[in-house]
C-alpha cells in the first residue's frame, strides 16, 4: 500500500498498488467505510470532487480502466472516459460547478472532460502546466493556449516570437 493518503472532511483514501479505493473515517472512527476495485492496475492519483460527492482514480490497467470516476457511497460510474492509450498519470477536478476533470497520460495527451455524467470535450497532445485555477498548455509551434478554470474553455492564445 502507498504512502499517500489523501483527506477530505472525515473520510480517509490511500492510493494502493492492486487498483482498490478504500475509504477509511479520519477521524475518531478509522472505520472502513467502503471499497472499491476501480482500476485493473495500480493507481498513480485520486481526487476527490469540491462537493464531496464523487472521486475520480487514474493510473495503469488494461483496456479502457486507466481512469474511472464514482460515487464515493455507492462506486457508481460517472462518466466514460476514452482517449488515453496509456498509463493516465495526474487527474484534477475543477473546483467550481460545472464539474470538469483534467488528465495528462504517458501518451502525452491532456485530456478535458465535461459532466457529470463525465465525456471528453477536448484532447490536447500538448505538455501541460497548472498555475493557480488556470491552465496552460504550450505547443510544439511556440504557442501558449490558455484555459479558465470557470469554464474549461480557451481564453487566450499568446504567441512568441522566434
Amino acid at each position: 500500500m502507498a504512502t499517500v493518503l489523501i483527506r477530505l472532511l472525515s473520510l480517509a483514501t490511500p492510493l494502493t498498488a492492486t487498483g482498490t479505493v478504500r475509504i477509511w473515517g479520519a477521524y475518531n472512527d478509522h472505520v472502513l467505510k467502503k471499497e472499491f476495485k476501480v482500476l485493473s492496475g495500480r493507481i498513480d492519483d485520486l481526487q476527490w470532487s469540491p462537493d464531496a460527492l464523487r472521486i475520480v482514480a487514474c493510473g495503469d490497467g488494461k483496456g479502457k480502466s486507466l481512469l474511472r470516476a464514482f460515487m464515493w457511497d455507492s462506486g457508481t460510474n460517472v462518466g466514460e472516459f476514452d482517449g488515453h492509450s496509456r498509463r493516465v498519470l495526474s487527474c484534477a477536478f475543477k473546483p467550481t460547478r460545472p464539474f470538469r476533470i483534467v488528465t495528462c497520460g504517458g501518451d502525452f495527451l491532456v485530456n478535458f472532460y465535461e459532466g457529470p455524467p463525465f465525456k471528453c470535450r477536448l484532447s490536447s497532445s500538448m505538455g501541460l502546466e497548472i498555475s493557480g485555477f488556470g491552465i496552460a498548455l504550450p505547443d510544439q509551434c511556440d504557442a501558449v493556449f490558455t484555459f479558465t478554470s470557470s469554464g474549461m474553455r480557451l481564453d487566450s492564445s499568446v504567441y512568441q516570437a522566434t
